[in-house]
């Protein structure tokens, strides 16, 4: 039972050092400050959890996005996870920190229409499913970081593959070619040994003819 205890104590605290919990935060948009979620990420780089973000919006989602003045939005669209109306999203992955604490920050602000966002004060609920969403969200990345590295494994094995088929190839080419290099060179030995008789019956011929002087 300790071991177990142990066991789950582990896997809690590996979550805990990958992801932080959501919370409210304040953040610029537009020149303004305005109220919002985040989450941040410690063990991920900044393109494994924007694309992570995209691939759950945008796939998986369904939602339509575009850039907007340095966010990704999703312009009135029902995202059922923050409710059951049609909401403009929008998003920003950004690093912050020095290089050896830096996090990647994950933005959500949440938007009736007209840069009218939601706080918790206007309505805690979707605010609330901001914050559940991104915490969710956290075990996606990971899922998310773990294919594209198999992806990128099995990318290299191929690759390992070809280049090792290709080696194999020009083993077998240069094989080919010692073989017809020692028929070669055992035809030019009987050549040589042919031409070396040639010579020794030409010397007795001419060893003859000088003992008939």
């Amino acid at each position: 039972m300790k071991k177990i205890l142990i066991f789950i104590l582990g896997i809690a605290m590996s979550t805990a050092a990958m992801a932080q919990t959501a919370q409210e935060t304040t953040v610029e948009f537009n020149k303004k400050h305005v109220q919002g979620v985040c989450i941040s990420f410690k063990d991920y780089s900044q393109d494994i959890v924007r694309d992570a973000l995209t691939k759950r919006l945008e796939k998986d989602a369904a939602l339509k996005g575009s850039n907007v003045k340095g966010w990704r939005a999703y312009l009135s669209q029902y995202f059922m996870e923050l409710g059951t109306k049609n909401f403009d999203i929008y998003t920003n992955v950004v690093t912050i920190g020095k290089k050896k604490e830096q996090q990647v920050v994950v933005y959500l602000l949440v938007s009736t229409g007209n840069e009218n966002f939601v706080t918790s004060a206007s309505e805690k609920d979707v605010i609330d499913n901001a914050k559940n969403f991104l915490n969710n969200f956290a075990s996606y990345v990971r899922t998310h970081d773990i294919n594209v590295k198999i992806d990128n494994q099995n990318e290299l094995i191929a690759k390992l593959k070809k280049e090792y088929e290709s080696l194999t190839s020009d083993k077998e080419k240069m094989q080919n070619q010692i073989k017809d290099l020692e028929k070669k060179i055992t035809a030019k030995e009987d050549e040589i040994s042919k031409k070396n008789e040639e010579i020794k019956k030409a010397e007795e011929d001419l060893s003859a003819m000088k003992s008939k002087l």
